[in-house]
């Protein structure tokens, strides 16, 4: 009966859709891996040579952990997070951005915005240039080299 129910079920066409990937759940850092191994050694130093001592550390790095996890948890549940794209100008006029996103492999923080200089601007060794994003602007004094 359940053999037959599975060979009869009409399968779906294929998807015109490109698969989306989607990011796990749980994402460990290098810190958060190396405190995971050493809890794991703790555990099984506990075991191996039943010390209460060892036994008192693992039940503590174990609530270290779960305690971290709940924290994060209840912190970032309601997290909404927007991508506003970033308006640049260039002495007055415009400019295009073509991309403004994270730096990848680089220092925490830093955002990278390319932009396309218009035709129009005038060349000079200290242009000021203003980045918005919304109402927020870049602070004053920023300047690049036009040739």
């Amino acid at each position: 009966m359940i053999l037959s129910y599975f060979s009869h079920r009409r399968r779906k066409a294929p998807s015109t859709f490109t698969p989306v990937r989607r990011k796990p759940k749980i994402d460990f850092s290098v810190t958060g891996l190396v405190f995971c191994s050493m809890m794991m050694f703790m555990g099984v130093a506990a075991m191996n040579t039943q010390a209460n001592l060892l036994f008192g550390v693992f039940g503590l790095m174990i609530g270290v952990l779960l305690v971290s996890w709940g924290i994060s948890h209840l912190v970032l549940r309601r997290l909404n997070v927007q991508r506003v794209a970033p308006d640049a100008a260039i002495v007055g006029q415009p400019a295009t951005v073509t991309y403004a996103g994270w730096v990848g492999d680089s220092v925490a923080g830093l955002y990278q915005i390319n932009a396309t200089v218009p035709t129009a601007a005038t060349s000079g060794n200290a242009i000021s240039v203003v980045v918005s994003v919304g109402t927020a602007k870049s602070q004053a004094g920023v300047t690049m080299a036009i040739q």
